[in-house]
Formats: structure tokens, C-alpha cells, sequence
């Protein structure tokens, strides 16, 4: 998991010049106490998320309204949305998603946001 890290860590900063990485996303959620362990011993904060659907077929694209429709059918309050890079069902239908959770009131965050009063 260490070495995983430091990889992701060291691209995110060849690519964007963010240097610090704090948060954590288990593979398909996946997880137990030592991984738990051993990402807080590293620094890290597992986060998951709450709203899915399964958009990692990009070899059988169902459309950016079937993604839209996912998106916005599952959306609370509070979200942390998985999209997954790999479909381009997503990339078509992120814009009208954001257009809309915007009128309907909805604020995008960061996780340094939600997460500041957690312990």
C-alpha cells in the first residue's frame, strides 16, 4: 500500500503540483483494520463515498443520460459521488449534472471541507 502511494503521490505531483495527499479511497471498497492502520500511520484518511452506480463498464457505454440519471436519482444531501475515469458516459454527462445540482441549491466541497468537524 506504501509504495502504491507514494507512486499515486508522486504523479499527482508531476501532473498538478499538488504536493500533499491526505485522503484515501480503498479499491472497491475494500478495507480492514491494518489497511485502516496502516493508512492513518501514513498520514491518511480513508474517505468513501455515497453515491454509485455502475459506470466501470467502458466496454458496453450506456449513455450520459443513463449517468445522469444515476447520478441525479441517488442524489442527497452531503454526497460523495464515485465517478469512475474510465467511462465516457460520465465525461458526457458531468456537465448538465453540475449545471443542475447547482440550481437545485446543491455546493460542491472539498473533503478538507466535509471533513473538518470529524474525528
Amino acid at each position: 500500500m506504501k509504495e502504491e502511494w507514494a507512486k499515486v503521490k508522486k504523479k499527482t505531483d508531476e501532473l498538478t503540483g499538488q504536493k500533499e495527499m491526505k485522503y484515501v479511497r480503498p479499491p472497491e471498497g475494500l478495507f480492514n483494520e491494518l489497511s485502516i492502520k496502516v493508512a492513518n500511520d501514513e498520514g491518511y484518511t480513508h474517505v468513501f463515498w455515497s453515491l454509485a452506480f455502475v459506470d466501470w463498464y467502458h466496454e458496453k457505454p450506456q449513455g450520459a443520460d443513463y449517468a445522469y440519471n444515476e447520478i441525479m436519482k441517488q442524489l442527497h444531501p452531503g454526497a460523495v459521488i464515485l465517478l469512475h475515469t474510465v467511462s465516457p458516459d460520465n465525461a458526457g454527462a458531468l456537465q448538465r449534472v453540475i449545471q443542475d445540482m447547482k440550481s437545485e441549491g446543491y455546493k460542491f466541497e472539498t473533503l478538507d471541507h466535509l471533513t473538518k468537524n470529524q474525528s
